[in-house]
């Protein structure tokens, strides 16, 4: 089992993009649901009761390679992959569904 350490922060702009569903046999990317230390961790089966499962090992490497910071830290670039971003209305044209409140 390995640890990974990433602040809140950006351990949620990571879950965003691990929507991809895993396997059996993927290790998974869990995180703690609770607690002030919310370390990414990766388990071969499953998550534990305690722990959110965020996506696959595999689709957490290919989002870290594609990373690249341009622009004295300004810019984030996705490089050699594409990006889908999905609103949730339902229609291409539509404005993005407001967050709940």
């Amino acid at each position: 089992m390995a640890s990974l350490r990433i602040r809140p922060v950006a351990a949620l702009g990571a879950v965003v993009s691990l929507a991809t569903a895993a396997s059996a046999a993927e290790d998974l990317v869990c995180i703690r649901q609770r607690g002030k230390a919310r370390n990414l961790v990766v388990r071969a089966d499953r998550c534990r009761p305690t722990e959110i499962q965020l996506g696959s090992f595999t689709a957490l490497q290919k989002l870290l390679a594609a990373l690249e910071l341009a622009d004295e830290g300004k810019t984030l670039r996705l490089s050699s992959v594409n990006l889908q971003v999905v609103s949730g209305s339902g229609s291409t044209p539509a404005r993005p569904t407001a967050p709940a409140t």
